[in-house]
């Protein structure tokens, strides 16, 4: 590889925010890349925290959700494969969740009219990998760890209460209509995105150590009241993950990240 042609990490980190502030604002964007960011991470964060909260995408039909799949799939250099949510049976997505990724499962055009109580029950096992579904007999049981929560896109939201606050959500907004420049500059800066988590491995020792005291410091800044604990728990990790990460790859004040985290989810948590 030509080091010459190979962008600042700090460049590359500020493309990735970009693209993902482009797709969902810049607040939802830090929460966001926090939690796709937590892959890396999600072992020690489910020692530590018990929890593992994933990302629920919801919009319009040809809004980018898709298109942000191939972005997250990129920070990994990974291909992106979205597994289509009407082509597989509950069984075969079990499967999927059981084993290990190397970037977060894209599960695409979720409907969740159409999914069965198993399907909505199977999202919710990857929060802190319970082995048992509720309602099921001991007989009906299927034993299953998921790995990793899922991102999961869709029209809407997660309709179910007791899954809802196991992910948090974000809207994306309206159709796309970019002009060819700038999908050429766009997969210009995508290709350089696995330096991110290249270089946030590089650093994970000291990322972690980071992110767990960020977590724990915006957890108990945020009031109880009124919201529910796995949500302010979810929140407080994906925000604790981005604060981190964004010190190790642009040196940003995680003293002022968490300040503003905080700021912005006073405003925002409940309708995460």
């Amino acid at each position: 590889m030509n080091t010459d042609n190979i962008p600042p990490i700090e460049s590359v980190w500020t493309s990735a925010k970009e693209e993902f502030s482009n797709r969902v604002g810049q607040g939802h964007a830090c929460m966001l890349l926090g939690l796709v960011l937590a892959h890396l991470l999600h072992d020690d964060i489910l020692a530590r925290f018990h929890a593992l909260p994933g990302a629920w995408i919801h919009g319009v039909p040809y809004s980018g959700k898709t298109q942000l799949g191939a972005t997250v799939a990129a920070l990994f250099g990974s291909p992106h494969s979205p597994v289509f949510s009407e082509l597989v049976t509950d069984a075969e997505l079990r499967r999927i969740l059981e084993t290990p990724h190397s970037s977060p499962v894209h599960l695409d055009h979720f409907q969740n009219e159409s999914a069965s109580v198993a399907r909505i029950a199977l999202l919710r096992q990857p929060f802190n990998r319970t082995t048992s579904i509720k309602g099921q007999s001991a007989t009906d049981m299927t034993v299953s760890q998921p790995q990793h929560p899922p991102m999961i896109t869709g029209e809407g939201r997660c309709s179910d209460s007791a899954t809802a606050s196991r992910y948090l959500h974000f809207s994306i907004g309206g159709p796309l209509a970019p002009i060819p420049s700038q999908w050429q500059e766009l997969e210009a800066a995508r290709k350089h995105f696995p330096l991110v988590t290249r270089q946030l491995l590089e650093h994970r020792d000291t990322w972690l150590k980071l992110t767990i005291c960020s977590i724990e410091s915006i957890r108990d800044s945020i009031p109880p009241s009124g919201i529910h604990e796995r949500t302010r728990l979810a929140s407080s990790i994906a925000a604790g993950v981005f604060i981190a990460a964004d010190y190790i790859l642009s040196g940003a004040d995680m003293t002022a990240g968490e300040q503003d985290a905080l700021a912005w989810l006073r405003e925002h948590i409940a309708n995460l």
